[in-house]
């Protein structure tokens, strides 16, 4: 009798996790904004679900409506705003109770025992405030423009919830095609399933699925930029990461990057892509609305260094000492702190100085993949000015660089990586997300959270960033060009053994 090869079984095991993983997350992004089983009858929705009524996709949504219904001129309009969300989140789907909004007296606004509209609460979380005498007040979601274009085709849909899960299906298939991208990164020395398994595990993942967030998207046109600069295509990956002017954040970010690697093509693609996408759009809304977003991400940058949800749900370096600092319990006028700004952009340039000064000392700055571009790429990474915790998935790029060749990090067998330090961090991160996340400890008579609220995944990117930058170090202060493993070990474990 024919036996299977060991690689045929391989592979099905890894297809077998990764579509089981999938599943699970399917299911928990399809019921994680259901009625909850102990509600009582008259606060269950009458629609069953609310995530399209969260701010993370609702206002993303709301854009894609604006323009869908030419109201692009407006998109910053909360005057034009607020009767596109209430056509679009009646409140015939809420729960009978929520329907009768009846504040009762000393309830705390925004609480959950205060019942508001869903379209009352979209307008609220979106920045700025309605004027007094009706006339036009800027405010709205944080993106740009550009963005409003990318969402159009979902805002014609005229029901949100349904243009959710339309979204939440195209974020499943984004999934599969960065394990894909990581395939092809890593030379086929880290499997197709494998890689998605460890997509849909890795931080961030399961909150931007379930919310219907668009980090996905951000990971799979830098994994695919950069498949074609591992391929001599730096000007097509340049275009690709062009795309990224609808995150402009991240785009900046990383944009640094092939900069310090001298890839000077990649970066006029990348510029002049995400300028001529901003200048289509102008016909449509015109200057003064670009005008009006930048109003809008001035305002929400003072907001986000004082607001409890953003200080506490961020996950940049900036909100490491704002988040021990800050007194929440005063009024949000009264709680900006010098010493948190300080120590916030003293961090910020630790890292940043870091990564370009171990960077620029390489003679190997080009190579696109190994242990000197994962680290410049995590060091971007952690430079990214403002950014939450559903937005971590993005690190999985630098980490997808950093293992592209595995065995120049770990050894030239797989147990190696029992010992290596980068795979212990990575599965701590792993463990992080899908086991200790829901937990919360007592430690020594104080409260440990390893929940959103708490950001242990930039910690722990900080600190495989620091290991690299003295491995590397010392690497070049001892003549070598890696970490020290040979690169032609590199047949084992992910890719080689699977086959797929």
């Amino acid at each position: 009798m024919h036996r299977p090869s060991p690689r045929l079984v391989l592979g099905l095991l890894a297809w077998g996790l990764a579509v089981a993983v999938g599943v699970q997350r399917a299911e928990r992004a399809v019921h994680s904004f259901d009625n909850a089983a102990d509600l009582p009858p008259e606060r269950r929705r009458d629609d069953g679900n609310n995530g399209h009524a969260q701010i993370d996709f609702g206002g993303q949504w709301v854009m894609g409506r604006m323009v869908a219904t030419g109201h692009a001129r407006q998109l910053y309009d909360r005057t034009v705003q607020r009767p596109v969300v209430r056509e679009a989140f009646p409140e015939s789907a809420e729960s009978p109770w929520a329907r009768r909004h009846e504040p009762a007296a000393g309830v705390k606004p925004w609480s959950d025992d205060d019942p508001r509209h869903d379209a009352e609460s979209m307008m609220h979380w979106f920045v700025g405030r309605d004027s007094p005498d009706g006339a036009k007040a800027v405010g709205g979601p944080l993106y740009p423009p550009v963005h409003g274009f990318v969402m159009a085709p979902l805002g014609m849909l005229p029901d949100p919830h349904v243009a959710y899960r339309v979204l939440q299906v195209v974020l499943f298939a984004v999934v599969a095609f960065i394990g894909l991208g990581v395939r092809r990164l890593s030379d086929g020395r880290i499997a197709w399933p494998v890689a998605v398994a460890f997509a849909f595990f890795f931080t961030g993942c399961e909150a931007a699925l379930d919310l219907a967030q668009n980090s996905a998207v951000t990971v799979l046109i830098l994994v695919w930029g950069w498949v074609l600069v591992k391929n001599d295509r730096d000007v097509a990956g340049g275009v690709v990461w062009g795309l990224l002017v609808y995150k402009p954040l991240w785009g900046a970010t990383f944009f640094l990057v092939p900069l310090m690697m001298g890839r000077f093509r990649f970066c006029a693609a990348m510029v002049l892509t995400g300028a001529g996408l901003a200048a289509m759009t102008l016909p449509v809304v015109g200057v003064e609305t670009w005008r009006d977003w930048l109003a809008v991400g001035k305002e929400a940058s003072e907001l986000y260094n004082l607001n409890r949800n953003w200080v506490f749900l961020s996950r940049d370096l900036f909100g490491l000492p704002r988040r021990i600092l800050i007194d929440t319990s005063l009024p949000e006028s009264q709680r900006g702190r010098l010493d948190a700004t300080l120590l916030g952009w003293a961090l910020w340039g630790f890292v940043f100085t870091g990564t370009a000064f171990v960077f620029l000392r390489h003679a190997a700055r080009r190579v696109p993949t190994g242990p000197l571009a994962g680290f410049a790429f995590l060091g971007a990474y952690l430079c990214c000015y403002r950014f939450i915790y559903y937005d971590a998935f993005v690190a999985a790029f630098p980490l997808a660089v950093l293992f592209a060749n595995p065995s120049r990090l770990i050894g030239p067998k797989w147990w190696d990586g029992l010992r290596s330090v980068p795979v212990l961090i990575v599965a701590a991160l792993l463990l992080l997300e899908n086991h200790f996340s829901p937990w919360q400890y007592e430690l020594i008579g104080t409260s440990l959270n390893a929940g959103v609220d708490y950001p242990w995944d930039t910690v722990l990117l900080l600190g495989l960033w620091a290991w690299l930058g003295v491995k590397l170090s010392r690497a070049k202060a001892q003549g070598r060009p890696s970490l020290g493993f040979r690169p032609e070990s590199t047949d084992y474990l992910l890719g080689g053994e699977i086959g797929c």
